[in-house]
Parts: structure tokens; C-alpha cells; sequence
């Protein structure tokens, strides 16, 4: 079908793939991963937003941009469909374990997710494709941090080897740091903050810059010893000029949700301006309507003045709104992020370290802030009481209009090789959101139309189209507590 390169959703993405057993190598500079020891696997869902059917090839690459392997699926992806190549599966005569990036090749629009998974250490995440840039943003840096440190992988997409560069900025602790590297078209490179000691303890934000562009993928670890053994990983992926606006919605958090897991959760804000344009940004949060702590409850939290290439974290079981007091515990809702001048961009990390699983406790997981919301949403990967460890997946969507309704409709499907059976399709329509409001669909418990349930083992993907002049922007979990692991990905909009 040839090799042209697609410039739209999941066209280009770079994503730390590591596969077959492998045991995790060195990095770019000769550290060890900020990841930790284990066997590390890797997931890779692809659904068809086209109008026609897609064919599409994806082409691995090693650390040095040399192509490894590559794959495609046996049959043409219909229209809605999506599948998934797990990477283990891959004879080593395809696909010889190793550390890779990958390139999608398709003739249709695709949507793209990577999951990737150490279940020695009870410890994953999931995240999105983004558009190479030549200037990406890192909300989130940790450097022994609480046990927390971080790990930014970039490819050069380009043809020629070029210098990539990044810049630290401390938010709140630890200094200015600045390093390069020189990557080789199509190969991937890494800074690892654990060998920067200049930075000393750090909570900030990162910029990296290229003259070609690149795509970038944040590690974020949490990997502490006696006595509490807690091992988390959040996977978020690097933010561009289109994540940025004046007005962002968080469609998913979390103060003290939970009985046994207990979720919590911080917005991460980023002014990435590189002028002195200084802005006041305010939070307003909203309790779902199934929040245990109230709902459709609005509060609101003035973070205050973020000047250029800093960062300010709103972390909801600690931090006090406008009126001098918190958010209830058991909040469950959604969250609107707004600047007075520059435009922002804003990441969320989850975290539940309550949740135990082979003598580790933690799960953890970020993803992006939307700067837009469209009629049309994907969601590439999705289970319900899936496999032997109970994958399950909610779908959460918010309405991100400040004046404006809409109505919605999810369509879901089975993939091919789903045990639930194929081809399977359900629907669930009518779904009517007020200005600013959100819902989750639970799969396990979610009723769709007839009414009917999702089947059990079932793994697929969904679309959700919405009616009205509200759009929509969304995220779905994914939980396997028997794995003591827990995943969270940005439903693409399209």
C-alpha cells in the first residue's frame, strides 16, 4: 500500500515500546530507566476513523532509527473498527524483543493508543499520539520527589540527525536545568532526571525544542521501598500549541474517591510562553451527578499568576478554594481550567496508593487537559470483565460548550479477536449533557439500549457523536486490581 506518512490522528507517534520478555536496558546517557527492573510488555490499539475501510502498516524502529520489524493485520479495519497487536505475541523471526518506537502507516485517518505494562512490578499506564512538533511541553517533572522521578523519551522524526534540547523549570522546588542530545532520524533518545543532580529536588515543568519536529512521551515513576513498597507509573505524552488555550476542561477527577482504592488526583498547569506574557488562571471544578460527595456542586480555586514557562499544581485533597475551605471527600466530577492572558495548557495525574497487589501498593496514571472539543469521540480501547485479571474500562465525556447542550450516542464494538464475540455491536443513545456537564459509562454496569447489557470478556472500542452546539472531550480508565495496575488514556477527538 506503499509507505506515505499521514498526517492526522495517530499518524506519527512515538511510543517506549518494550517487548518479548525483555529486560529493561540502559538509557540514552548510560542510566539505568527511571522505569525499574521487570519484564516490560507492550499494546498497541488502532481504531479506523475514516470513511472507508483502512489498511495500515506499523514499522518499529530500534533506539538508533534503524526499522526492526514491522506488522499489519490480516484483514482491512471497517469503518468504526479498531485491533490490537500485542506486541509478546510477535515471533521473534517479526519482531525481536527490544526497545522500539514505532511509526503507523494507513490509508485512513487512525486512532492510536499504547499500553504498556511491567506486571513484576504491578505497575502501567496507557497514552496517545500526538502531532510531531518542534517545540513540545512537559507539564509534569519529578526528581526525587516523594520517590517520584521522570523520564522524557523523544523521537526525531525528521531525516537527519539533529540536536534536541530540553529546558527545566522549577514550579515549586529545585533548579533551572538545561542538556541536549543528538538523535538520528527516526531513533529515540532519553533525559533522565535521576542523573542531573544539579536540579536537586525538583517539582516543575520541561520545554523541549528541535529544528525538526518531534514527538515526546513522559515516564513518571514512583518507586519506594520498606515500608510501604509502593510502585506507580503514569505515561503522559507531550503537549503541542494545539493543547493550548485560554480555556481547558479536565473531564476526570478525584478527591478521596474510593472505599478500599482511594483516588486522588492533582491538575498540573503550564504557561509554555517564552516572552514575559505572565496570566492568572482559576479553577472551576464540578461534582458528577453520581458524586457521592454532592452533585453538580461548583467550586472554585484562583491558582493565581503563572509567569512565563512556569507551572502551578492544584492538588485536590490538599488544596483550599476561593472560600477558605476543600472539597469534600468522595468528589467525583470534572473541571474547567481558565487564563486571563497567555494560553495554557494543564495535565492531571491519578493516584491511588491504597491499592495493594502482590506486596506493592499504588496505581497511578495522567492524561491531557482538552483545549477542543468536537461532535465526534474515539475511544480505541475498551474492556468489560475482560480476561483472567478482570480488565474493566470506563468511558467519562465532558461537555465542554460554557453556553450550549448536546445529546449523545455511543456505539460500541467488539475487535476480532475478542472472546465476547465478533462482530458484536451495542449502543447506548439519548445521553443529554447541560453546558459544562460530564458522564461515565462503567462498562460492567452500564445498561444499553433494549435494554442490554455489555457482554462479559468483552474488548473493543467505541464512538461516541453528539447532536446540538455542545462538543465533547473525554478520557476512559482502565482497571485490573487483580494485576494491581490501572491505566488512563485521552478519548481522541475527531
Amino acid at each position: 500500500m506503499g509507505r506515505p506518512r499521514i498526517v492526522g490522528i495517530g499518524a506519527i507517534v512515538v511510543a517506549m515500546i518494550l517487548a518479548l520478555g525483555l529486560a529493561v536496558p540502559g538509557s540514552a546517557e548510560g542510566r539505568s530507566l527511571a522505569l525499574g527492573p521487570g519484564t516490560w510488555q507492550s499494546g498497541i490499539k488502532i481504531q479506523n476513523l475514516g470513511s472507508g475501510e483502512a489498511t495500515l502498516m506499523v514499522a518499529f524502529y530500534d533506539p538508533n532509527g534503524e526499522e526492526a520489524g514491522a506488522w499489519s493485520p490480516p484483514d482491512a479495519i471497517p469503518v468504526g473498527g479498531s485491533v490490537e497487536v500485542y506486541l509478546p505475541n510477535l515471533p521473534e523471526s517479526q519482531l525481536p524483543q527490544g526497545q522500539y518506537s514505532m511509526i503507523v502507516y494507513s490509508s485512513q485517518e487512525v486512532g492510536v493508543v499504547v499500553t504498556n505494562t511491567d506486571y513484576d512490578y504491578n505497575i502501567a499506564d496507557s497514552y496517545n499520539s500526538h502531532e510531531p512538533a518542534t517545540q513540545v511541553n512537559v507539564p509534569y517533572v519529578y526528581r526525587d520527589h516523594n520517590g517520584w522521578n521522570t523520564e522524557v523519551f523523544v523521537q526525531n522524526t525528521g531525516d537527519t540527525t539533529k540536536t534536541v534540547y530540553i529546558d527545566f523549570a522549577p514550579s515549586s522546588l529545585g533548579s533551572t536545568y538545561s542538556t541536549s542530545v543528538s538523535v538520528p532520524a527516526n531513533a529515540t533518545r532519553s533525559f533522565d532526571v535521576t542523573g542531573y543532580s544539579a536540579m536537586g529536588h525538583f517539582i516543575g515543568t520541561a520545554i523541549v525544542t528541535c529544528e525538526v519536529p518531534v514527538t515526546v512521551v513522559a515516564n513518571h515513576t514512583r518507586l519506594s521501598g520498606s515500608p510501604s513498597f509502593i510502585r506507580v507509573l503514569t505515561q503522559l505524552r507531550g503537549l503541542i500549541d494545539a493543547d493550548a488555550a485560554n480555556r481547558l476542561v479536565v473531564p476526570s477527577l478525584y478527591k478521596n474517591f474510593g472505599s478500599d482504592r482511594m483516588w486522588r488526583s492533582g491538575i498540573q498547569i503550564q504557561n509554555p510562553s517564552t516572552t514575559t506574557d505572565a496570566t492568572d488562571v482559576t479553577i472551576t471544578l464540578r461534582g458528577d451527578d453520581d458524586s457521592p460527595a454532592g452533585a453538580s456542586q461548583v467550586y472554585t480555586k484562583t491558582v493565581g499568576t503563572i509567569g512565563p514557562l512556569g507551572g502551578e499544581e492544584f492538588y485536590l485533597p490538599l488544596g483550599q478554594l476561593d472560600d477558605m475551605t476543600y472539597l469534600p471527600d468522595g468528589f467525583k466530577g470534572s473541571a474547567t481550567v481558565e487564563s486571563s492572558g497567555a494560553s495554557i495548557l494543564a495535565a492531571v495525574l491519578h493516584t491511588a496508593y491504597s491499592s495493594c497487589s502482590g506486596g506493592y501498593c499504588g496505581v497511578g496514571n495522567s492524561y491531557v487537559a482538552a483545549a477542543l472539543g468536537t461532535s465526534h469521540l474515539s475511544a480505541p480501547s475498551l474492556y468489560s470483565r475482560f480476561g483472567g485479571n478482570k480488565w474493566d474500562s470506563g468511558l467519562k465525556f465532558q461537555n465542554i460548550s460554557a453556553t450550549d447542550s448536546c445529546t449523545c450516542d455511543i456505539t460500541f464494538r467488539s475487535d476480532p479477536d475478542s472472546p465476547s464475540g465478533y462482530p458484536w455491536a451495542g449502543t447506548k443513545t439519548g445521553i443529554s449533557l447541560d453546558p459544562g456537564d460530564a458522564i461515565e459509562f462503567y462498562l460492567p454496569n452500564g445498561l444499553l439500549d433494549g435494554p442490554a447489557s455489555m457482554p462479559a470478556n468483552f474488548k473493543g472500542s467505541a464512538t461516541v457523536e453528539c447532536t446540538g452546539a455542545g462538543t465533547i472531550a473525554g478520557t476512559v480508565l482502565h482497571t485490573s486490581y487483580n494485576r494491581g495496575v490501572a491505566n488512563i488514556y485521552n478519548a481522541v477527538n475527531y
